[in-house]
């Protein structure tokens, strides 16, 4: 495995705890707490989503590394 794909996966894992932090802190807590369904709803999915999503962007650089 090169340096440029650990580089790569290290400023990826850097942009998923910004958004984690932004998401789970911020934006999540005020969707699920609305007085809007529509919201709410949105807010539960986004949270259930959001890590099945980190996954998948991870698991090419976890092939790479395992070998």
């Amino acid at each position: 495995m090169n340096k440029k794909t650990w580089f790569r996966a290290y400023m990826w894992a850097l942009v998923c705890v910004l958004i984690s932090i932004i998401l789970y802190a911020g934006l999540l807590p005020r969707m699920i707490s609305s007085d809007s369904s529509f919201l709410v709803l949105l807010g539960i999915f986004i949270a259930m989503l959001y890590p099945a999503g980190v996954v998948r962007l991870f698991s090419k650089y976890i092939k790479e590394i395992k070998q």
